[in-house]
């Protein structure tokens, strides 16, 4: 995913080219710097509460949980394979094609 698409998808506030990504930090973190500890302190606090209010922590636990097990199927060794046979991409795009993955052949 590049960053134009993360910023529709809102996993960015924003996509800047390469070229000017440095600069675009700096500028961003001299922002931030300038707003007192304390204000920033109580922000994250305020976000951080608002996510856990709203299941965030439950949710990264449940995930996690099912990421963990499922490194230890079968399956992740299969595809794990296949990821190292064929690339990644190459993969993922079979996968969406709904070509890569017969359930009657995996058993």
């Amino acid at each position: 995913m590049d960053g134009i698409e993360a910023q529709q998808c809102g996993w960015a506030t924003r996509a800047v080219a390469a070229a000017d990504l440095a600069g675009t930090v700096d500028r961003m973190a001299a922002e931030i710097a300038r707003v007192p500890l304390e204000i920033l302190m109580m922000k994250k606090l305020a976000i951080n509460r608002s996510a856990n209010r709203m299941g965030v922590r439950d949710m990264m636990e449940i995930n996690f949980e099912m990421s963990l097990a499922g490194h230890f199927s079968n399956t992740r060794e299969r595809w794990g394979a296949k990821i190292e046979a064929g690339g990644f991409k190459q993969v993922m795009a079979e996968w969406k094609a709904g070509t890569s993955y017969d359930r009657n052949r995996e058993r």
